[in-house]
């Protein structure tokens, strides 16, 4: 939760204790979940600096059923028919900008057995965007928000290597 909150706390995000008690309250669900991964990043004294993780997406999770309802059936089934989602990267502050985010992405994602791989993201130009689109992820949807007040998302995707 320390790595979350450090991570989130800071602009464009900006999350707040409420924000890190959902995240709190989130986690061990997706645990239980197919397919999930963790990868973890550890600095030389094995302190957690930065973690990524995700599962096996599908219809039965809100996620899923949210950015759907706002999507073409053409490209639900292009991109969410067989995919991994990636939940959360994140990385503490003083680790950002030095490639740990990026090592424990490309280490969630490698070998997986889905077609595709899909996550949401600010719709705003940050380093996480950058690094989605460096490694070949595309916009999806646009300009989505999951709720009222929210903030705009990007849900994003790309092809897996198989």
């Amino acid at each position: 939760m320390d790595v979350y909150r450090q991570a989130f706390a800071e602009p464009p995000n900006n999350e707040d204790e409420a924000s890190v008690r959902e995240f709190a309250g989130r986690f061990p669900p997706h645990v239980e979940r197919p397919g999930f991964r963790f990868v973890a990043a550890m600095d030389a004294e094995g302190e957690l600096v930065g973690f990524a993780y995700g599962h096996t997406g599908g219809p039965q999770y809100w996620w899923f059923q949210t950015v759907t309802a706002a999507m073409e059936p053409a490209i639900r089934d292009r991109w969410l028919s067989d995919y991994f989602e990636v939940l959360e990267v994140a990385v503490r502050p003083g680790w950002q900008g030095q490639g740990v985010g990026a090592r424990a992405f490309d280490a969630l994602l490698r070998g997986l057995p889905n077609r595709t791989v899909a996550l949401s993201t600010l719709d705003a130009p940050s380093p996480a965007r950058t690094m989605y689109e460096r490694r070949g992820f595309k916009p999806i949807l646009t300009r989505f928000r999951f709720g009222p007040g929210e903030p705009e998302f990007t849900v994003m995707a790309r092809d897996l290597q198989r």
